[in-house]
């Protein structure tokens, strides 16, 4: 299921809701009738004497009517390229964020701790339709205000650097990863330490320290803190020390062993942690970074990886202890190390109002909780190569849902090399364990998929269609009359909606068929015994026992040829949502407001009887916005745009998905 998080994108500005604002991609407003926010900020912030949750005077937006607003927190500053953006939330009449992501955000973006810096803040406000989608015509800015701001920071220091191996005292900052939780990763002990607040050596913690992995309690009367006698210890090893400035607990521990990046912005001595998302497949966080570095494990240099680097978005041979990695500007980047293959790629991955990415279940093992960047070339098209893919994906601009999402106009890929057609909206694509190139051209609106640098090749190809060949809903066992379905040649996986209504005197039974290679008229005939049920869930043993047999009703499956299992789950419900409809869009306060449709077992079919006003609606399965219809009364499709309705009145709304394409029909009574 989709996830429409974004976990590169940095802070999201989060809803902050009056009303609810329908499933609109866009809205036109005219400028002169929208009186925009109102920010009011202290002429000084000294963000370490805040309370954790900040609060802000402000006047909100407004457009002359009640809708879904959210609000951001810009700030800006002389040395910023690009304003920091931080998410607001809404209590009583003031507006909130957390102190420790504003102090996070300004520390990332270079400004320095403990001294007073003049920003620039301000209020961006927009509205947002109830799938959380921001409108851009309607985003409005306040007045920007003038503040003195003094991030704050906890540091480590002691004994944490040597000369000629006689150690030196030495301050290391550390990162503040949630409230009052700081961080130093990968420090290079050699001796005593404490920690210090703002760099002021007169305001220090110390502390026993017991053990490694375990809790000690530090206070301003405690003592050095010495780890040298520990078992483990060795001068100069690195290690993680932690601290709690609200509990005043500390800990060391030694840091996990993995690729990193090292000599960052020319910082030698600190390294960046990669994260293995799939096995051999190692991505860095997207950082800000110039210069030179290179890529070593367990932070040590007996393996290290350097490389010439070619161009952006194209893999290049990894070289064991080869030149330094030069990066061709100062910009923001990822990287990719295929450890299985020994290339690294780097992503320039700058949000900017032309970038698209890649998102989905699977790629890169997450799971449509992440992006990567794609890389415009001179022709104009977008590309990303080695890109490993186990499920469905689509590309988006700019991690925006609302109207710059691009998938197929079929479930399931086929051909390799074979430009296919996509859309806003367009179904998702499904791709199989392996390592893929993808290129997007924005004017032909295709992407074309090849293989990838560390493609496997699979001797086994599955069908490009399946039937669901049976008894059900007026069908004869003539598998050439079965509703069709598109199926992965290199997945065997087909997915889909089919409703299926019980026979006279008769149990619903079928199988799946499909052609046999070659042929246009023999088909392959696969059983299925039932494995399990939970719930509303029947997961069944393909190519065992006899026909499979379900209950009345209608259903989504995953019929999976590799793994010879086939997994169908029954709608509880099956609703109408929409302005058009009495149930309007659903939000946090009524998030199953759908008018049901009854099943007809006489036909399969799901009807209602009600009325609509002018506007917009879609069906919808088990109140989940994952699982939907929409496109047009004609063709209705998973994930399709919204249906109009032009005329107000009662209709009589029959759902046919009994065969395909499915089709909604309205008849005003």
């Amino acid at each position: 299921m989709k996830k429409l998080l974004n976990i590169m994108a940095g802070m999201l500005a989060m809803a902050a809701t009056t009303a609810c604002t329908t499933d609109l991609d866009e809205v036109q407003l005219n400028p002169s009738e929208v009186v925009p926010p109102v920010l009011t900020v202290p002429a000084t912030i000294d963000l370490g004497a805040m309370a954790s949750t900040m609060e802000f005077d402000y006047t909100p937006i407004d457009y002359g009517f009640s809708a879904a607003v959210n609000y951001s927190l810009m700030i800006s500053t002389e040395s910023l390229e690009t304003p920091i953006s931080i998410a607001m939330g809404i209590a009583g009449d003031k507006l909130t964020a957390d102190r420790f992501k504003i102090n996070s955000a300004l520390i990332d973006a270079g400004i320095a701790p403990a001294v007073e810096t003049e920003v620039s803040m301000w209020l961006e406000a927009g509205m947002i339709n109830d799938k959380g989608s921001l409108l851009a015509s309607t985003v409005f800015a306040s007045e920007h205000v003038a503040s003195e701001v003094i991030p704050y920071v906890w540091s480590v220091t002691g004994y944490l650097a040597a000369e000629d191996e006689t150690p030196v005292l030495a301050t290391l900052d550390m990162k503040e990863t949630a409230a009052d939780t700081w961080l130093c990763e990968k420090v290079p002990v050699y001796g005593t330490f404490k920690f210090c607040y703002n760099h002021d050596d007169t305001d220090v913690l110390g502390g026993t320290f017991a053990a490694m992995n375990e809790n000690f309690t530090v206070s301003a009367s405690g003592g050095e803190i010495d780890i040298t006698a520990a078992e483990d210890f060795e001068a100069g090893t690195l290690y993680n020390i932690r601290l709690n400035t609200s509990t005043n607990v500390a800990s060391v521990s030694v840091p996990d062993i993995c690729w990193s990046l090292i000599g960052v912005n020319g910082d030698w001595n600190k390294d960046v942690d990669m994260v293995e998302v799939v096995s051999g497949i190692w991505v860095s966080p997207v950082t800000t970074m110039e210069g030179t570095f290179k890529i070593r494990y367990a932070a040590g240099w007996d393996d290290e990886r350097g490389g010439v680097f070619t161009e952006l978005g194209k893999a290049f041979t990894a070289v064991f202890k080869g030149d330094d990695i030069a990066l061709p500007a100062k910009s923001s980047y990822q990287i990719i190390y295929n450890a299985n293959e020994d290339v690294i790629t780097v992503i320039e991955a700058v949000p900017s109002s032309n970038q698209w990415r890649v998102i989905g279940e699977g790629v890169m093992g997450s799971n449509w909780d992440a992006d990567y960047f794609m890389t415009q070339s001179a022709s104009g098209k977008w590309f990303i190569e080695n890109i490993y893919i186990d499920g469905s994906f689509k590309i988006r601009n700019t991690a925006d849902w609302s109207d710059q999402d691009r998938g197929g106009d079929q479930d399931k890929f086929n051909d390799l090399g074979t430009p296919i057609k996509v859309a806003h909206g367009g179904s998702n694509i499904a791709l199989y364990k392996n390592f893929y190139n993808l290129e997007y051209d924005p004017s032909a609106e295709t992407i074309t998929i090849t293989a990838g640098t560390g493609y496997v090749e699979s001797d086994i190809v599955y069908p490009e269609q399946i039937g669901l060949t049976g008894n059900f809903s007026g069908y004869s066992w003539a598998p050439e009359s079965a509703p069709l379905y598109e199926c992965s040649k290199q997945s065997g996986i087909s997915t889909g909606y089919i409703s299926m209504s019980k026979p006279a005197a008769e149990d619903i039974q079928f199988k799946v068929t499909y052609l046999k290679e070659g042929s246009t008229t023999e088909y392959n005939w696969v059983s299925g015994a039932v494995a399990s049920t939970e719930g509303n869930d029947t997961t069944f043993s393909l190519g065992i026992g006899d026909n499979m047999t379900l209950t009345e009703g209608g259903y989504m499956f995953t019929v999976d040829l590799a793994s010879s299992t086939a997994l169908f789950h029954k709608f509880e419900t099956v609703g109408l949502v929409g302005n058009a409809t009495a149930a309007g869009w659903p939000d946090d306060s009524n998030p199953e407001c759908d008018e049901l449709m009854a099943f007809n077992p006489a036909n399969g079919m799901y009807e209602y009887t009600g009325a609509f006003t002018a506007g917009e609606f879609k069906v919808r399965f088990d109140y989940n916005w994952d699982e939907n219809l929409g496109g047009s009364l004609t063709d209705m499709v998973r994930n399709g745009n919204n249906i109009a309705v032009t005329e107000a009145g009662t209709y009589k709304c029959v759902l046919d998905m009994t065969k395909k394409p499915f089709t909604f029909t309205m008849t005003k009574q």
